[in-house]
């Protein structure tokens, strides 16, 4: 995104309502890990993950300065630290931060809670960009992000229908959070209509640790199947209902955000598993994979109740661990042969 194009707000994380950045007239802008050396991440922070080094160096090394706020969200509170302290040494051009430690869960006990977490951001928010943000505004930004959730929607349904790769579609979720919210609603139909059919082979639901880019699913897909869905934010996730715009504004955001949540940090675990176990149970789903790469430390409690819940349903299933991951070859051919099998059993 064009960095004068106006107040920017960066978003590391998921939970951060884009309607509040929106009321306060400036332009939600999600930070993703870029390719590339980390050198100095690598020789202050290399124990962290790939993801985290490509964050914090992205950050010190001032290619986020032009940020009027850099939100950095609860599945990334070690990051925000190692920035504050960056900060406080003076290392880098590190844009003012703001921890949003929203808690993903329904329970009544947290609500108070993360009711404040928004009260905070939205004065935040104020201070940094010096408009405040009222009810008004509030309803309005709902309403133009309601044309963004029902292009994720349509998005979906085309994959649902056969007409699009889940490559493709994570592509356009991606893109969407690098792009004003209008230009992805005014665009997403055109988009869809000229995506390529995708292979007619079987049809697969990806679980688990699932990145915030294409690769993965470029190279399970590169074997002749078809992810259908998956349990990510940047996927199927992203097709959530609309939000009515009544009532306290907040209120209602704070329900939205903590509907939609997804991953591993979601409570109760009932909610967690939830999507999955319903997803699985789709008559249209010819298999599951679960990714599991050894960075993963929270997925593999889940993973024994969802697996079982696939052979339940008698859905195939297939296990792309660390060894595997590494390697874009080495996902396509063991997708390959569980592609296979597949085929054999849909012949025998």
């Amino acid at each position: 995104m064009d960095a004068g194009a106006g107040p920017q707000v960066g978003i590391i994380g998921a939970g951060v309502p884009i309607e509040m950045v929106i009321a306060a007239k400036a332009l939600p802008l999600r930070i993703l890990p870029a390719a590339g050396p980390t050198p100095r991440a690598d020789a202050i922070i290399g124990g962290e993950s790939a993801e985290v080094r490509a964050l914090y160096e992205a950050a010190i090394a001032g290619r986020l300065a032009h940020l009027r706020l850099l939100v950095v969200t609860r599945q990334y509170e070690w990051l925000y630290y190692f920035l504050k302290e960056a900060v406080r040494r003076g290392d880098g051009d590190v844009p003012p931060l703001h921890i949003h430690d929203l808690i993903a869960s329904t329970q009544p006990s947290t609500r108070r809670y993360n009711r404040q977490r928004l009260d905070r951001l939205a004065a935040a928010l104020t201070r940094a960009t010096g408009n405040p943000i009222d009810d008004g505004d509030l309803f309005a930004a709902i309403d133009l992000a309601n044309t963004c959730r029902a292009g994720f929607r349509h998005l979906q349904a085309a994959r649902d229908a056969g007409r699009a790769s889940g490559t493709a579609a994570v592509r356009a979720v991606i893109r969407s959070a690098t792009e004003p919210p209008q230009a992805f609603a005014d665009s997403i139909g055109s988009r869809i209509a000229a995506l390529p059919a995708p292979p007619a082979g079987p049809r697969l639901l990806m679980l688990g640790s699932i990145p915030a880019d294409t690769g993965l699913h470029a190279a399970i897909e590169a074997s002749g199947v078809t992810i259908v869905a998956e349990d990510s934010e940047w996927g199927s996730r992203s097709a959530v209902p609309d939000i009515a715009p009544t009532g306290d504004p907040l209120e209602t955001l704070l329900d939205a955000t903590l509907a939609a949540a997804s991953g591993p940090d979601v409570t109760p675990r009932s909610a967690r598993l939830g999507w999955g176990e319903q997803a699985i149970a789709r008559r249209d789903i010819d298999a599951i994979i679960f990714a599991m790469p050894r960075s993963d430390h929270r997925f593999g409690w889940d993973y024994p109740t969802l697996r079982d819940c696939a052979a339940a349903y008698g859905k195939p299933a297939l296990v792309l661990r660390d060894e595997t991951l590494l390697a874009p070859e080495a996902i396509t051919n063991a997708v390959s042969h569980f592609k296979a099998t597949l085929d054999h059993q849909a012949v025998a």
